[in-house]
Formats: C-alpha cells, structure tokens, sequence
C-alpha cells in the first residue's frame, strides 16, 4: 500500500508508482531551501505557505528525524512556527499544526 491512512499521507515508497523525486532528495531540496533562506534573511520573519507534507517534513528535518513518517501532516489551513539559526545550527519548533483562527499575529 502507497497511502498511510494514520497519517494521511503517502509512503516512502510511493516513489515506486510515479517515477518522481524520491523522498530523500526532496527533503535535502527542503532543508537547503529553509538553510540559504535563513542565511540570507538572518532577522526577517518568513511565511512559507505550503502542502502539508512539505510542513511536515520541515518540522521533521528540525527534529532530526531520518523519514518524517512519524506524526500526522498538519490540517488544512493550519499554522506551524519554527525558528532557525543557521550560523549556531539550532532550530526550534515554537509550535506545529495550530488551528487557523481569523485574525492571528505571528
């Protein structure tokens, strides 16, 4: 089976029936993009809006997580924060999947 009805998304292997970017490089695509970003923007706030399983393998990376397998993708509309420091390599996961209310300030 290519579909994980626990957490709502594909599987790793999934790969395996539309010949696409394996799940690898696409999260080491993720990491450079969040990684250069960061660097180039070092006191910016940056809204990234996204598919959840792009957020999901984000706050994955921040964990360090080899597959991001392990939790749920986040729901529609919903909102998670991290925070990166490149230079000191830290990151901090401020809150994931938090329900879109209105207004929200960041």
């Amino acid at each position: 089976m290519y579909f994980d009805v626990e957490t709502n998304d594909v599987r790793p292997h999934s790969i395996l029936i539309n010949q696409g970017e394996n799940f690898e490089h696409a999260r080491a695509r993720i990491w450079s993009f969040l990684l250069d970003t960061s660097y180039k923007y070092p006191q910016q706030n940056i809204l990234i809006i996204t598919h959840g399983w792009i957020i999901k393998n984000i706050i994955s990376l921040c964990l360090e997580n080899i597959d991001g397998t392990s939790f749920k993708n986040p729901n529609n509309l919903s909102i998670s924060k991290i925070q990166l420091n490149p230079a000191l390599k830290q990151q901090r996961i401020c809150y994931y999947n938090r329900p879109f209310i209105g207004t929200m300030v960041l």
